[in-house]
C-alpha cells in the first residue's frame, strides 16, 4: 500500500508539469498586455520597455518558462504584476481558506442530500419518489451553477437572513480578527455565536448554488451503484437471514457500493473548486476563484498560474486520497 502511494505520488510530478506548462502557454497566447493594464494608455515606450524589463516579460518564452519552473521548484509561486510585486503565494494564502471553507460546505450539502437522496431512490426505485429524486437530479446537472446563483441573488439576496455578498457584514468585518482565516472555525473558537451565525448566513446561498451539480451527480450514481449491488447475492443472503432492512441497506449494501462513490465524491470535490469560481464572482465572495478572475482581467500571468496550478494540485491528492481510501472500504484491496 505504502509503494502503492509513492508510485502515485511520483506520477504526479510530470501530470502537474502539463498543467503548469499548458497553462503558461495559454495566458500568452490570449491577447493584452500586462504592462498595459498595469500603466494604461498613457504610458510612455520607455516606461513600457523598462517594466517589461523588469517583469521579465522581455525575454524569450522558454527563458520565461525556466524562470518560473526554477521558482516553483524552490516553492515560489512568483510575484503578482499588478499589486506591487506581491508575492502570489501569500496572496493565495490569504485567500484560499475562504475557498475551502465554501467548498467544504458545499460538499457536505451535496453528500447529504446526494446520497440520501440515491439511497432512497435504489430502494424505493419506480415509485414516486424515485421519479422525483431523479427528475431534480436532472434539472440539478442541467442548470449552469452562475444562473442559478443570479436566481438565488434575485430571489432570497436583499432579504435576511441570506446576504448575497462577502463572507461577513460591513460592521462585524471591521471589528473581527480571523486567526485561521476560517471564519467558522474562527467564531467557534471565540464562542462568538452571533458571529457563527453570520458566517453561515453568508455562506447559505453560495453553497447551495455550488453544491446544485455535485449533488445531482452523487444522487445519480448512488442510485446506480445501490441498484446493482441490491441485486447481488449477498443482499438477498442477509435478507433470507432476517436481518433489519436498514442494516442490510446501510451496512451491506451501501458499504459494497461505496467504492464508485468514493471516486465520483473525489472528483466532484475537484469540479467544486472549479466551479468556485464562477459561483464567488456572482457572489463576491472573497476566496481563490474571484483572485484568478481578477487576475484574468489584468493578465497578472503569474496569480493566474499560481491559482490554476493550486487547483490543479487538490484536485489530483483528492483523486489520490480516494484511490487510498478504497482500502479502508474494501479490505481485499489491501493486499494490493
Amino acid at each position: 500500500m505504502l509503494f502503492y502511494a509513492v508510485r502515485r505520488l511520483l506520477g504526479l510530478v510530470p501530470l502537474l508539469f502539463f498543467v503548469v506548462l499548458t497553462v503558461f502557454l495559454l495566458l500568452r497566447s490570449v491577447p493584452g498586455d500586462p504592462v498595459r493594464n498595469l500603466l494604461g494608455e498613457k504610458g510612455s515606450r520607455e516606461e513600457r520597455m523598462r517594466i517589461a524589463h523588469e517583469l521579465g516579460l522581455d525575454r524569450s518564452l522558454p527563458v520565461q518558462f525556466g524562470i518560473y519552473l526554477r521558482g516553483l521548484l524552490r516553492g515560489d509561486l512568483g510575484t503578482s504584476y499588478i499589486k506591487n510585486q506581491r508575492k502570489v503565494g501569500e496572496d493565495i494564502a490569504e485567500r484560499f481558506p475562504a475557498t475551502v471553507e465554501l467548498s467544504f460546505c458545499a460538499m457536505l450539502l451535496a453528500c447529504l442530500f446526494g446520497l440520501t437522496a440515491g439511497i432512497l431512490s435504489a430502494v424505493l426505485r419506480g415509485r414516486w419518489l424515485d421519479y422525483l429524486a431523479m427528475f431534480l437530479a436532472l434539472l440539478g446537472v442541467s442548470v449552469p451553477v452562475f444562473w442559478l446563483g443570479l436566481l438565488l441573488v434575485m430571489a432570497f439576496g436583499g432579504n435576511a437572513p441570506f446576504p448575497s455578498g462577502g463572507r461577513l457584514d460591513l460592521g462585524t468585518f471591521f471589528d473581527f480578527e480571523p486567526t485561521t482565516g476560517f471564519y467558522l472555525v474562527d467564531s467557534l473558537l471565540e464562542g462568538n455565536w452571533a458571529l457563527f451565525g453570520d458566517v453561515c448566513a453568508h455562506l447559505f446561498l453560495p453553497a447551495v448554488a455550488l453544491a446544485t451539480i455535485p449533488m445531482a451527480v452523487i444522487s445519480r450514481m448512488t442510485r446506480s451503484s445501490m441498484l446493482e449491488t441490491l441485486s447481488q447475492d449477498f443482499v438477498r443472503t442477509a435478507r433470507a437471514k432476517g436481518l433489519p432492512e436498514r442494516r442490510v441497506v446501510l451496512r451491506h449494501a451501501f458499504r459494497a457500493s461505496l467504492i464508485s462513490i468514493l471516486t465520483v465524491l473525489a472528483l466532484q470535490f475537484g469540479t467544486l473548486l472549479a466551479g468556485a469560481v464562477l459561483t464567488e464572482t456572482v457572489f463576491s465572495w472573497p476566496g481563490l476563484g474571484t483572485y484568478i478572475v481578477d487576475a484574468v482581467n489584468n493578465r497578472d500571468y503569474t496569480a493566474v498560474q499560481g491559482g490554476i496550478l493550486v487547483i490543479a494540485t487538490i484536485f489530483v491528492l483528492a483523486n489520490l486520497a480516494a484511490d487510498l481510501s478504497y482500502a479502508l472500504v474494501d479490505p481485499r484491496l489491501k493486499k494490493a
